[in-house]
Formats: C-alpha cells, sequence, structure tokens
C-alpha cells in the first residue's frame, strides 16, 4: 500500500516533467501483452494441447502439382523432388500472353518425362491465379503439395534479386488450408 502511495505522488510530482509518458505507457504494454497471452492461450487450444490424445494419423491421398515454366534442368529438379514425395504427380504450365503453347507443348512431348501435363491460358500474366484455381476445382477433398522450384543463386548480391512468380505463387496458394507449399531452392552455378 504503501508503495501505491509513493507511485501516485511522485507520478503526481513528476507528470510534467515526463511521468506522463509512464502513464500511457505502461498500461498500453499491459494490455498488448495481455491480448499476446489470449492469442497463445487461443491457439493452444485449437490445437487441441489440452493433454487429450489427437486421433491417430493416416494416410490420405496426396496429389503432387508442379508448377512449370519451361523444359530445363529446375524443371528436372522439380519433377524429381515431386516424384520422390508421391506417385500422383500433375504438372502445371500457364500459357502467359504470346507464349507458344506448340512450341512448349513439342518441348514436353520430346522430354517425355511421363509426368501428366496440364497446360493452362492466361490473359492478364499472372500464374499464382490459375494455377490456384485449377488446384482448388481439380483436387477438391485431398491434400495438395505444390513442389515451386527455385533458382538459389551462387552470389550474394544476386540473392538480393526477387523471384516474384513463386513469391506470387506461394501467396495465393498459402490461402488454402489443405495445401502444402514446398520451395525446392537448386543451386546454380
Amino acid at each position: 500500500m504503501l508503495t501505491l502511495v509513493a507511485a501516485v505522488v511522485t507520478t503526481a510530482m513528476k507528470f510534467t516533467e515526463g511521468a506522463w509518458l509512464i502513464v500511457l505507457v505502461l498500461p498500453a504494454l499491459m494490455v498488448g501483452m495481455e491480448r499476446i497471452r489470449n492469442a497463445y492461450t487461443k491457439i493452444g487450444h485449437s490445437r487441441g494441447t489440452a493433454g487429450a490424445l489427437p486421433a491417430q494419423p493416416r494416410p490420405t491421398g496426396t496429389a503432387i502439382i508442379v508448377p512449370i515454366a519451361e523444359v530445363c534442368e529446375l524443371g528436372r529438379e522439380a519433377l524429381s523432388a515431386a516424384m520422390s514425395i508421391g506417385d500422383d504427380i500433375t504438372a502445371i504450365h500457364v500459357c502467359l500472353p504470346g507464349e507458344s503453347t506448340a512450341a512448349f507443348a513439342k518441348a514436353w512431348e520430346a522430354w517425355h518425362p511421363e509426368v501428366r501435363l496440364v497446360m493452362l491460358e492466361d490473359s492478364d500474366a499472372t500464374v499464382g491465379g490459375p494455377v490456384a484455381a485449377y488446384v482448388r476445382e481439380h483436387f477438391a477433398g485431398r491434400r495438395k503439395v505444390v513442389v515451386i522450384a527455385e533458382v538459389d543463386p551462387p552470389s550474394g548480391w544476386e540473392r538480393v534479386l526477387p523471384s516474384h512468380r513463386s513469391d506470387e505463387l506461394e501467396r495465393v496458394l498459402r490461402k488454402m488450408t489443405d495445401t502444402v507449399v514446398c520451395h525446392l531452392r537448386v543451386q546454380v552455378s
């Protein structure tokens, strides 16, 4: 009780000299920390960490989707990784405006990786939207793994360069709760 009285007297005397900051900041910090604790408690309850055993894990039919920009070493690495994950693999190529779909189809047939290819038309030069829409429509009710291959640059300054297509694709796919996004970083020399 005596500490409270001392705190009130000191705050009142030093209020104009900066104690007002403590009067505002301290309650705001307390409210903020309480909200964070409540958020973590809510997350903990939704995860089922209250001591009860969860149901036994069981395999589900998993569809593996591999976006392919072109027939190249990066595509080979992505498909190899997908084949090591499972058997139900679908390669998806988004045909952007001005791109020759016939040339890509011919290169794919010559390469013949024994993976089903789906070619999607897109008019607004995005990859994420068409891939996400196809995945949502054709693989509903199944677990989905999307393998996104991207180049891992060898030197420091090149790492700063953004990978817009993979970022866009991941941003759209992360909104789908039953989809696992797997980044495959391929080293180049």
